[in-house]
């Protein structure tokens, strides 16, 4: 099993724009380094880490789509994990309760720098 969290990030020397956000995805409790992460949101257990990791392949990227990025990408990926039922729809909707807060949000509006 598995713990899925979302990373969010200021990118290195911004100091305007939005966070970057990636998945993470524990696997073991062995120690971990993780650098410029201002918050770590959990989203759910994981049991089937292989079918994970092939969703998360599969989600396609939209690079010809203005105003698209990292953000968006991951609540992509998060709505495929439901439809592959490797997450619920009470930790789906629970996520989207702590991350539609934060999507678009603006680096000096959010956290100090």
């Amino acid at each position: 099993m598995a713990e899925l969290f979302v990373a969010i990030s200021q990118p290195r020397n911004q100091t305007r724009g939005t966070y970057h956000w990636a998945l993470y995805l524990q696997i073991s409790s062995t120690e971990h380094a993780i650098f410029q992460i201002v918050e770590n949101i959990r989203i759910a257990e994981i049991d089937h880490v292989d079918h994970f990791r092939q969703v998360v392949k599969d989600q396609k990227i939209e690079n010809e789509m203005y105003n698209w990025g990292c953000q968006q990408w991951v609540l992509d990926v998060l709505e495929a994990l439901v439809e592959a039922d490797l997450l619920t729809d009470y930790d789906h909707d629970e996520a989207k309760l702590k991350l539609v807060p934060l999507f678009g949000a603006q680096i000096e509006d959010r956290y100090e720098v």
